[in-house]
Parts: C-alpha cells; sequence; structure tokens
C-alpha cells in the first residue's frame, strides 16, 4: 500500500458547514456554503445549489478509517437536524502490488452503528 485516504462527505439543499461546525466542535477539511459560487464541477461559475462538506484524513495504512469514524462517532444526527441529507464515508487506497483490506470487528460495527454507506476504491499506483 502507498497510502490510504478516508473521507466523510456529507451535503444538502439546506446544509450549513458553518453551522454544523459551531454546533459539532468539527473543522471540516472542504466546505461549501449553499449559494456560494462554484469554482469547479457541474455548477462552475454558478451558486451551489446545496451546501457540502468533507474531512479528509490521509495516512500509511487503514488506520485512517478509524481516525475517521472517532471524529464522526455521536455527530450524525446533528449534520442531519443541519439539513444533511447526504452522507457517506469513502476509503480510497492508493497500492502497487496488491489490495487486501482487512477490517475488525470493532471497525465493521462503528461503521455499521453510523447508519450511513461505506464506499471503498481501490487504484493501482
Amino acid at each position: 500500500m502507498i497510502e490510504a485516504i478516508a473521507y466523510f462527505n456529507i451535503s444538502g439543499e439546506k446544509f450549513s458547514p458553518r453551522a454544523a461546525e459551531k454546533l459539532s466542535g468539527i473543522n471540516f477539511t472542504e466546505k461549501n456554503e449553499p449559494g456560494d459560487i462554484a469554482n469547479f464541477g457541474r455548477y462552475k461559475g454558478e451558486m451551489r445549489p446545496f451546501g457540502s462538506a468533507s474531512i479528509v484524513i490521509r495516512g500509511g495504512n487503514v488506520d485512517v478509517l478509524m481516525k475517521l469514524l472517532e471524529i464522526i462517532e455521536g455527530k450524525i444526527q446533528e449534520f442531519k437536524s443541519q439539513g444533511a441529507d447526504y452522507l457517506v464515508i469513502h476509503l480510497a487506497i492508493n497500492y502497487k502490488t496488491q489490495c487486501n483490506l482487512e477490517f475488525s470487528p470493532a471497525e465493521i460495527k462503528k461503521i455499521s452503528d453510523l447508519g450511513i454507506p461505506f464506499t471503498i476504491s481501490c487504484v493501482n499506483f
């Protein structure tokens, strides 16, 4: 493995990252308020019709996932109360030879208890 990156992506038509940060005490890595002018993507040069935010944690192994889970644990309902209607955890693995992943029962339980989707991608570098 070369690098593991854990993402928590969140968005919603009425979702305000600023309000969610204030309520949860979490600082997002990236954030866009509803109505901000988009610099890239589908809405480039237009007002964003939704708010979005991400937490991104990079590292040399899948421990980044547990770090992310510890940050967002107990915060999902707070985000939903702030208008979030799309929440997902994503684990991206950049590897050279083989992409084998192992998750402990504790990790799997933490992910399941959050009640949101979990996606994985492996990219051969």
